[in-house]
């Protein structure tokens, strides 16, 4: 009996991520964060929010996936311009980060592919409260949407803890169009 209970007690141990499915993917959530916390904006925008509680008065590490679907629809874009139009929704939405955060600075934006979608990416760090925080940004456009995906932690965490907030952004896996919503 006490074998089985070690058993189970590994397995549990060994899956310590949430799968979770928004419209477009699924991401690996970690097991030590909340949510999700969704709000949809309109009938175009749908935001999923996860947050750890890092201690009273201190900012939250948070991971959030949004959705958006412009009302024109995207045209089919690939190498450069495909780059071009990602990083130019990058930086559009990164203003937005800059309006709720103070001393932002982005570095400047490169690129990788995330689930075989070439995706923006950018690393910044501002404060919260006066507390300084970092968070990485992260574009893609997958069926016809922007897919935004947001990392931000305390700047004074524990690195392996913002890489496994970054691993779950970046580990994301896109679905079929023909499967999704």
């Amino acid at each position: 009996m006490l074998r089985g209970g070690f058993l189970l007690f590994a397995l549990l141990v060994a899956c310590p991520a949430l799968a979770f499915e928004f419209p477009g993917g699924q991401i690996e959530i970690p097991d030590d964060f909340d949510g999700p916390i969704s709000d949809t904006v309109g009938d175009d925008t749908q935001v999923f929010a996860f947050r750890k509680q890092n201690g009273e008065g201190l900012p939250d590490a948070q991971l959030q996936i949004t959705t958006w679907k412009p009302s024109r629809a995207l045209p089919e874009l690939q190498g450069e311009e495909l780059e071009a139009v990602t990083q130019s929704y990058l930086l559009q939405f990164f203003g937005g980060l800059q309006r709720t955060r103070d001393e932002v600075r982005g570095q400047t934006p490169d690129f990788i592919d995330i689930s075989g979608a070439r995706t923006a990416r950018m690393n910044w760090e501002g404060e919260v409260s006066g507390t300084p925080v970092r968070g990485r940004f992260y574009a893609l456009i997958h069926d016809s949407k922007v897919v935004l995906l947001h990392s931000q932690d305390m700047a004074e965490s524990e690195k392996d803890h913002f890489e496994r907030i970054v691993d779950a952004l970046e580990s994301t896996e896109l679905t079929d169009p023909d499967s999704s919503d």
